[in-house]
């Protein structure tokens, strides 16, 4: 157990502070000392987890930025390749302490994986050993072909995904504020390692990716229900068969107090990598991940609240109230907001 800086800084205060570039150069000498950096390739590896975002920005490099969905909030449970080995973000015992205690789960489970990892028993892919398949700018004949694999497997889980010109800004449990309809991608995903980013762009695809919503397989997205759901059928989507799930809400059901994120709930259940820093700079393969790690999460949640005896109320309950709600709305019978939210 060692310390980034290993002086106390004036107030305590280090992450942002003026000095913090400069307490971190003059400790680095007493921390390479401990940690060595090293060639893998000529010694044992090494897993260390890195505790707080001050540890992040010093062993992975990344800026720490929430607003660049770099800070330890978005990152922590992947593993980054570094100079001194493997590197796992966690949370700062003294965050959970002074107000997150709910978030220790998070702490436990990235332990666990760095044990594992360092135990030789890590069964996940690390970031290096996952090569995904992912159409990112299909032809039509392309996107054609994904949609006659979805018709001819109505038991395949389809997950979906849209991107929006502020969507991609935005954490999934926060974009209910958001008001715009316009689409700039549909994506689509029949299971792990693929994706398929569909352009909004003309009529032709905009007909293939409506085809493809209305069949009857099950459905899978991530605050499905109430963020991309009604920007769908404002544009005349129909969502086809009688499944239609929502991973977020799922993992609410799960875990009312962990973050809902479809990035941190995907490091929780084993994906390789963190990808939602490149919403500005590569917004169809972006898309693709976003629906490659839905392949990841719901069969994993699903199996999960079926064995903590979850299922049927997630069921009843939290799908349930959604079909209720939906044919309120479409009844045109309103719904009191402020009375729904005390329910």
């Amino acid at each position: 157990i060692w310390n980034i800086v290993g002086c106390q800084p004036p107030g305590n205060f280090l992450d942002g502070a003026p000095w913090e570039k400069g307490a971190i150069e003059h400790c680095k000498t007493h921390f390479d000392k401990v940690f060595r950096p090293f060639s893998p390739q000529q010694e044992p590896d090494r897993v260390l987890v890195a505790m707080g975002n001050v540890a992040l920005k010093a062993l992975t490099g990344v800026s720490g930025i929430a607003s660049e969905k770099q800070s330890i909030y978005h990152l922590r449970g992947f593993f980054f390749r570094t100079k001194y080995g493997w590197v796992i973000p966690s949370f700062h015992p003294s965050f959970l302490k002074r107000g997150k205690p709910g978030y220790t789960p998070l702490n436990v489970l990235d332990l666990t994986k760095a044990i594992q990892l360092a135990a030789g028993i890590y069964t996940k892919p690390l970031p290096s050993q996952y090569h995904p398949k992912y159409i990112e700018y299909p032809s039509y004949d392309e996107a054609r072909g994904f949609y006659r694999r979805v018709k001819e497997n109505p038991n395949l889980t389809l997950y979906y995904d849209i991107e929006t010109p502020l969507s991609s800004e935005t954490e999934e449990d926060e974009r209910e504020d958001l008001t715009e309809n316009d689409l700039i991608t549909v994506q689509f995903s029949l299971g792990r390692e693929e994706g398929i980013s569909i352009p909004y762009t003309d009529e032709l695809y905009q007909k293939l990716c409506r085809a493809t919503l209305k069949l009857d397989n099950p459905k899978v997205a991530h605050n499905g229900w109430n963020f991309y759901i009604p920007r769908l059928r404002a544009k005349g989507f129909t969502i086809g068969g009688n499944e239609c799930h929502d991973s977020m809400w799922a993992f609410k059901h799960l875990h009312p107090g962990l973050p809902r994120g479809l990035q941190s709930v995907a490091a929780n259940y084993g994906f390789p990598f963190p990808w939602k820093h490149y919403y500005g700079s590569k917004l169809a393969w972006y898309g693709c991940v976003d629906v490659d790690t839905l392949a990841w999460i719901w069969p994993a949640l699903k199996e999960e609240l079926t064995k903590e005896g979850l299922w049927k109320g997630y069921e009843r309950h939290t799908r349930g109230l959604y079909e209720v709600l939906h044919k309120a709305s479409t009844r045109g019978l309103p719904v009191n907001e402020e009375k729904r939210l005390a329910l």
